[in-house]
C-alpha cells in the first residue's frame, strides 16, 4: 500500500491517525494452509512487526490460519473435483485472484466457474476476460430480480465471444450443471 497513490491520498485525509504502510513480500510464508493473497500477508506482517510480535511466531500463526468460510473455501473433493466455496468473493476483483490462484494451484484442471449476485456497480470486462481464459464453463447463477451482476458479467462474456456459458435460477439447478460438465 505504500506506493499506491489511493493509499496516500486516504492517509493524508487521515493525518493523525497512526499509517502503518507496507511493501509486498513475496516468499515471506510459505505453505499456508489457505489460500491467501500476498497482500494480505504483506499486511500481517507489516502489524506484527508494528507491535513488536515475533517474526517467526507470526509466520507459523499465518502458515496454521486455515481460512474463513466462504474465502476461497475448499468444502469437497468428489471423483477428483475440488468444489470451492468463495461466496465472500463479493467484487470481481476478488474472483479474479480466486480463479488465478486456484489455476496455479492446479494447472491441469478445469474451472467450472458459478457466479452471479447483486452489482455494485463495478466493472466485469476484466473478470470476463479472466473467465475465458482460465474457466472451462461458467454457469450463470441469476438467483434474484436484484441480481443484476449477472446480467453484466454475461453481457461482457458474450462480448468477447465466451464459450460454455450456461444460466442457472437456482443454486441447487447451477451446481447440478457444473457437477454435469
Amino acid at each position: 500500500n505504500a506506493r499506491d497513490p489511493v493509499s496516500r491520498n486516504l492517509a493524508k485525509k487521515h493525518e493523525n491517525s497512526h499509517i502503518i504502510w507496507f511493501e509486498k513480500t513475496k516468499g515471506t510464508v510459505k505453505h499456508t494452509r489457505a489460500i491467501i493473497h500476498e497482500d494480505a500477508i504483506s499486511a500481517v506482517m507489516a502489524l506484527a512487526s508494528f507491535l513488536k510480535l515475533p517474526v517467526q511466531k507470526t509466520r507459523l500463526a499465518i502458515q496454521a490460519f486455515s481460512g474463513l468460510p466462504g474465502r476461497m473455501e475448499l468444502i469437497a473433493e468428489k471423483g477428483g473435483v475440488r468444489y470451492y466455496n468463495d461466496t465472500c468473493a463479493t467484487i470481481p476483483d476478488a474472483t479474479v485472484f480466486a480463479i488465478q490462484t486456484i489455476k496455479a494451484q492446479n494447472p491441469r484442471s478445469p474451472i467450472i466457474l458459478i457466479a452471479g449476485g447483486s452489482d455494485k456497480g463495478l466493472t466485469y470486462s476484466p473478470l470476463a476476460r479472466i473467465i475465458k481464459k482460465y474457466c472451462a464453463h461458467i454457469i450463470i447463477y441469476k438467483g434474484t430480480p436484484r441480481d443484476k451482476a449477472s446480467d453484466k458479467l454475461l453481457a461482457e462474456l458474450q462480448k468477447i465471444r465466451a464459450k460454455n456459458i450456461y444460466t442457472g435460477n437456482t443454486l441447487k439447478k447451477s451446481v447440478a450443471q457444473a457437477a454435469q460438465r
